[in-house]
């Protein structure tokens, strides 16, 4: 008989047990307001689902929680069953319990037609979740444009004063790379995560073959504006005085880098003109080393950022899904994603 049992329960009620069971199996602790955020999101179109692992004196020893969030596929709205804070305590790896838990949690999912699902695992949780059957569709890339080269340079010359020479040099010839990319037009301008011209651009973004998130003016606001830990700053593009994308990033001042959650343009050929503008007016203008960017690896931007100027970076990050119909709808489809589908 096995001893180990499994349950489902909303994460209403039990925010003490999915805070503690997370933060007992992570190098660093989310807060209660964080989990939070996440798991009561206004946009999302049921309530928060846990999946739970109990031992044979039914303690909670492992658990995975799920909360749905809107996903357009070529024009038609979806709620993916978004997964997350996969945790199994220490003392109970090795035994095949995630499998087991990814395997009731597929069951339910098909039973309560809750499909597709998708998650961006570690790797840890990639092997257990490919063997219960999650799909792995493609790998994240992370693409990096160097600003200041001068700390690894110091590194690598152990000398400062060279180091700053070089830093200076290639700092300029960045400077005057950009200025060779032309502009077309377009200007850039901080915004609100809710700002109407932000709505309008999305109510007339092109979907058709893509699986994107949705990026309505609620799910702007609880993904961008009343985050409780990260101060997330907005960029709108214009040209012409209309709105044609837009750029969310966070800047983290202790390692001097600046990472871009989101970027979307209405036509891929303004996506290196915007870039390279957002590149010289923000990020120059920052003592910052580096700027960063994760994308799904055949996101239809890679290319266009790696003749901006990134240099691509591979992570152990992927994307797995569970459920996803091999319909025309989806197969003729090509994935947008980037950092902010990982809700954190």
């Amino acid at each position: 008989m096995d001893e180990w049992k499994f349950s489902i329960t909303p994460y209403k009620g039990f925010e003490k047990d999915v805070l503690r069971l997370r933060n007992d199996n992570r190098e660093r602790p989310a807060s209660r307001s964080l989990l939070d955020w996440r798991y009561e999101a206004p946009e999302s179109s049921r309530p928060s689902l846990i999946f739970w692992v109990h031992d044979k004196q039914g303690g909670r020893v492992g658990m995975a929680g799920v909360a749905f969030r809107p996903y357009w596929v070529n024009r038609q709205l979806y709620h993916f069953a978004v997964t997350g804070d996969i945790s199994l305590n220490k003392a109970f790896r090795g035994k095949g319990l995630a499998r087991k838990l990814f395997y009731f949690m597929n069951e339910y999912m098909d039973k309560n037609g809750l499909s597709p699902a998708f998650v961006i695992p570690n790797p840890a949780a990639q092997r257990s979740l490919s063997s219960a059957g999650w799909k792995r569709q493609q790998p994240m890339i992370n693409h990096v444009f160097y600003i200041n080269p001068g700390e690894k340079a110091s590194q690598l010359l152990k000398s400062k004063a060279i180091s700053f020479c070089l830093a200076t040099i290639y700092k300029r010839l960045v400077s005057l790379w950009l200025k060779m990319i032309p502009s077309k037009g377009i200007s850039l301008e901080h915004a609100d995560p809710d700002d109407p011209q932000i709505e309008m651009f999305w109510r007339d973004f092109q979907r058709e073959n893509l699986i994107i998130r949705d990026r309505s003016p609620v799910i702007m606001k609880w993904r961008y504006g009343i985050h409780p830990s990260n101060n997330f700053t907005v960029i709108k593009f214009l040209k012409q005085s209309v709105c044609v994308g837009f750029l969310t990033y966070l800047e983290n001042k202790a390692i001097k880098a600046i990472s871009i959650y989101d970027f979307i343009m209405s036509r891929k050929n303004l996506v290196q003109p915007a870039m390279g503008l957002f590149i010289r007016q923000v990020g120059l203008n920052k003592d910052i080393n580096s700027i960063r960017i994760t994308q799904n690896s055949n996101h239809s931007y890679s290319g266009i950022l790696s003749r901006t100027g990134f240099v691509r970076r591979n992570s152990d990050s992927v994307i797995q899904t569970y459920g996803m119909s091999k319909t025309d709808e989806y197969a003729n489809s090509v994935w947008f994603i980037n950092s902010s589908d990982k809700d954190t």
